[in-house]
Order: C-alpha cells, then sequence, then structure tokens
C-alpha cells in the first residue's frame, strides 16, 4: 500500500513539473464560452431591427455584447448563410507558473453554428470547416 501511495505521489509532483492540461480542456473552455458566454451575447444583439447586420458588424468589430475581443476567450466569424452565423471561439491557456520544462501557450478551439431566426438564439456544434483560423489572432 505504502508503495502504490509513493508512486502515485512521484506521478502528481512529476505532472505538476513537466505536465500540462490536455488538449481537450482548452477546447472545452472555448465550447463552453461559444454555448453560454458567447451565446447570450448574440441574442441581445439579434434582437435588434437589423439583427443579421448588427450581429456580423459586431462580431468583425471584435465587441459584442459588453464583450471584447481578448484573452483568455475569443472569436472570429468564419462564415454566413441565411440567418445562421459560423464562428470559431476559443481559450488560451497561459500556464503562468513556474514548469521545469517550459510550455508555450496553447489555444483551444470550438466551432459553432448560431441560427438567428431561432428565438431564442440557438448554438448548435459544429466540426471547425478546414480554413478556420488556429487563434483569434491568425
Amino acid at each position: 500500500m505504502a508503495v502504490l501511495v509513493v508512486l502515485l505521489v512521484a506521478v502528481v509532483v512529476l505532472g505538476r513539473l513537466f505536465g500540462e492540461p490536455p488538449r481537450i480542456l482548452e477546447d472545452e473552455m472555448a465550447a463552453g464560452f461559444a454555448d453560454h458566454t458567447l451565446l447570450g451575447a448574440i441574442s441581445g444583439v439579434s434582437n435588434a431591427p437589423d439583427g443579421l447586420a448588427e450581429t456580423v458588424e459586431a462580431l468583425e468589430t471584435d465587441s459584442i455584447g459588453g464583450l471584447t475581443n481578448e484573452s483568455p476567450f475569443g472569436w472570429k466569424l468564419i462564415g454566413e448563410d441565411g440567418g445562421r452565423l459560423f464562428v470559431a471561439t476559443y481559450f488560451l491557456w497561459d500556464s503562468g507558473g513556474w514548469r521545469l520544462i517550459p510550455r508555450a501557450s496553447a489555444w483551444g478551439r470550438a466551432c459553432r453554428s448560431y441560427d438567428l431566426g431561432e428565438h431564442p438564439v440557438s448554438a448548435e456544434p459544429i466540426v471547425c470547416p478546414p480554413g478556420a483560423p488556429e487563434n483569434p489572432r491568425s
């Protein structure tokens, strides 16, 4: 039993020194932002008289419903089809703390289709299309 405890402690310590979170965590943070925070902002703007045009403009100018397109979260409008907007959302994981082996920051990404024709606006997960930027700065 003592060997098992020592082994577990060693794994945790080595994980802290060398480790990094799996990329899936970054993608999940981006998805949570897409499904909650950005969805709420899009819903608020899309209720305007010319909601689609105002929403597109807000997404492209990096400020929508009080949100700004800044780290750790971000977005990029990647397409439009009628009343649907296709958006890539991002989350920047930055280790911040000290690591024995430094690690570069990593972006998580999730893509959504927002249907502005529905009330309330709905978000549907989609596979990020080829050519969708890996981060909001590219």
